[in-house]
């Protein structure tokens, strides 16, 4: 009858506008996976530019940190908003995955502030 009908169109609407905001949410984590990527290529070039001991360990983080970037996307790939149970599961996850992006993006900034650090310190002693 007009009750039950209702209710599924009810269903219906609170479905789609769960799907448009399921869709900003992977919107919003696919940008900051593209920022993250960005600031690895920029910092990868900085790091040609430092310290070398610093510049072999930094490079290595940074390219850990590309493998990672590209995991976190391929999980947000996989984030499906049908399943409520497990898309806040799985979100939680990418958060983390984001959480942890971050903080190694950071560390390895100030890795390589210090290899700036060094490097000039180096050539003022030999100038």
């Amino acid at each position: 009858g007009k009750v039950k009908t209702d209710l599924q169109a009810q269903r219906t609407k609170l479905n789609a506008t769960r799907e448009k905001v399921n869709a900003q949410i992977k919107a919003t984590y696919e940008a900051q996976v593209k920022q993250a990527k960005e600031r690895i290529a920029e910092m990868q070039a900085r790091a040609k530019t430092t310290d070398e001991k610093i510049r072999a360990k930094v490079s290595a983080d940074l390219e850990a940190l590309h493998n990672r970037a590209a995991e976190v996307e391929q999980r947000i790939q996989t984030l499906r908003s049908e399943q409520v149970a497990t898309w806040k599961e799985n979100k939680a996850k990418v958060e983390r995955a984001l959480a942890d992006l971050k903080a190694g993006l950071a560390k390895a900034n100030t890795d390589l502030d210090e290899g700036r650090e060094q490097a000039k310190a180096e050539f003022e002693k030999t100038a």
